[in-house]
């Protein structure tokens, strides 16, 4: 089934003569393509300004997250006893998420029927996971020693207990909250951004 779209033709003075009186053009289209032809109103409606704060927002607590994962993980990590060799491999977390989590946001959240919207559910769950991810890389430390291992074993020379670092398990929690917070950026940059 074809549409019918009649567009109008502004010929050149010199063209006019040369032309036959048409008024319109017709042009057949199919129903999926209609809405890349141009309509009555082609100007976008103005954003409000609460969706502009809402935006600026959401742009920046990625921009917040970002710049405490670049200021403090390198340190936090080398003080849980991380190598620089390891160092380097964990932050190859922020490009490899973004070449995979973005496409795949991008494609669910153009599939998302929810009553919330296409964008908004990515956005507040990115958020969400942004925190946690947060949470858990400021503490993983103590989340480590306590949950994963006896601080017995992860003691090395401090007589208070377990040490800061060279504990495996606090590692461990501290480069998966890392991911958390690369992936869960990527999650919401994608829908803020389209």
């Amino acid at each position: 089934d074809m549409v019918r779209h009649r567009t109008p033709v502004t010929p050149s003075r010199d063209e006019e003569d040369a032309l036959p009186p048409i008024s319109r053009l017709s042009i057949n289209v199919h129903p999926d393509e209609a809405s890349l032809l141009p309509h009555d109103n082609p100007e976008p409606e103005p954003f409000s300004k609460l969706r502009l704060v809402a935006l600026t927002a959401g742009l920046g607590a990625c921009t917040f997250a970002g710049g405490i994962q670049v200021g403090l993980t390198s340190k936090v990590f080398q003080s849980l006893g991380m190598g620089e060799e390891t160092l380097s491999l964990a932050w190859l977390a922020g490009p490899l998420s973004g070449m995979i989590v973005q496409p795949l946001v991008g494609a669910w959240s153009d599939r998302c029927r929810s009553k919330f919207g296409k964008r908004k559910p990515f956005i507040f769950g990115g958020w969400i996971f942004i925190v946690l991810g947060l949470l858990l890389f400021s503490r993983s430390d103590q989340i480590g020693t306590a949950w994963f291992q006896d601080p017995i074993d992860c003691k090395l020379s401090s007589p208070q207990g377990a040490s800061p670092g060279q504990c495996p398990a606090s590692v461990l929690v501290a480069l998966l909250s890392f991911f958390l917070i690369d992936v869960s950026m990527n999650a919401m940059q994608g829908p803020i951004r389209t």
